[in-house]
């Protein structure tokens, strides 16, 4: 993380780009996790689709995606080489999904689910990112076949943070899916509830 922040700063500086244009990361953590003995008296109708979009994954340094939004890099470095900085500004990559499985602040209530014996945890993520000015709408979305678990998430800043996130038990026809859509901010940790799953979510600037 260190290196890509060091390489960033040094080819801003070099290029007499203002610091201001460099945006802000953030360390985004989640746990996911199930009752094992869910009670409810609600009836679960409506079913959630999966929805159609030029979704984002998350960057992995084993596969070349091109759904990891470094698709524009190989721009970037040629604007920077060229030393055109107009154009280099508006190809640096804003959105960087750079996944990591490593918790820091979310530790201690992970170790607690597990030692939970109504509850199983499903999965625990992290990854880095930063978070654009604008609304979009790609999402990025992360499905784990063997836990048939999923989530869409994304960040903006309109005047103030907010998160839009669909998490969901995977089954033929998803009927269990946790749909939010708030303000949050940084160095929040947020709780959102379903009577089967739940998902924690925490947000800081790193």
């Amino acid at each position: 993380m260190k290196f890509y922040k060091f390489l960033v700063f040094f080819i801003l500086f070099t290029l007499q780009i203002e610091a201001e244009d460099i945006k802000n990361e953030y360390k985004i953590e989640m746990l996911i996790y199930k009752y094992d003995q869910a009670i409810t008296d609600e009836e679960f109708k409506t079913f959630y689709e999966i929805p159609n979009g030029d979704h984002v994954k998350f960057f992995d340094n084993k596969k070349n995606s091109k759904n990891s939004n470094f698709s524009n890099i190989a721009d970037y470095i040629d604007a920077v080489l060229s030393k055109d900085i107009s154009n280099a500004k508006k190809l640096y990559p804003q959105i960087w999904y750079r996944d990591s499985d490593e918790l820091i602040k979310l530790t201690n209530l992970r170790n607690n689910l597990n030692k939970n014996k109504n509850i199983t945890l499903l999965k625990s993520k992290s990854w880095i990112q930063t978070i654009p000015e604008l609304k979009s709408d790609r999402f990025l979305i992360y499905i784990d076949d063997e836990e048939n678990i999923g989530f869409l998430i994304k960040f903006y800043k309109k005047r103030f943070m907010h998160v839009e996130l669909d998490a969901f038990l995977k089954d033929k026809k998803i009927s269990k899916y946790i749909n939010i859509k708030q303000r949050v901010f940084n160095e929040e940790v947020y709780l959102f509830d379903h009577p089967f799953f739940g998902v924690i979510l925490s947000i800081e600037e790193i």
